[in-house]
């Protein structure tokens, strides 16, 4: 069973995604969809944070709440490059991640 929680959140700063020229050439496409959104993911593993990474990709900003101690368990999950699990890099794009005590 998995259990996410998603907050969205009407977006203030004028952050823009990572892949912001994707669209580009794109008759009617000079914004990402989700750009001014604001997203706040605290789910684990892969159900919910890809859903957030999703939205990322689509322009929201992502802000990942992770645990102080431990954090996500994707970070401990399958193969690393430079001492980065794979997984949590591709599950974790396009998200600002921040730990609260």
């Amino acid at each position: 069973m998995c259990f996410c929680l998603l907050f969205a959140l009407p977006s203030e700063t004028g952050y823009k995604a990572r892949n912001e020229f994707a669209y580009k050439g794109i008759p009617g496409m000079d914004r990402l969809p989700l750009q001014g959104l604001k997203v706040v993911d605290i789910a684990v593993l892969f159900a919910g944070p890809t859903i957030s990474q999703n939205m990322g990709d689509f322009g929201a900003e992502v802000i990942k709440v992770e645990h102080p101690k431990t954090g996500d368990s994707l970070r401990s999950l399958g193969a690393t490059k430079d001492g980065v699990p794979l997984w949590w890099k591709i599950t974790n794009r396009n998200k600002k991640c921040v730990t609260v005590n």
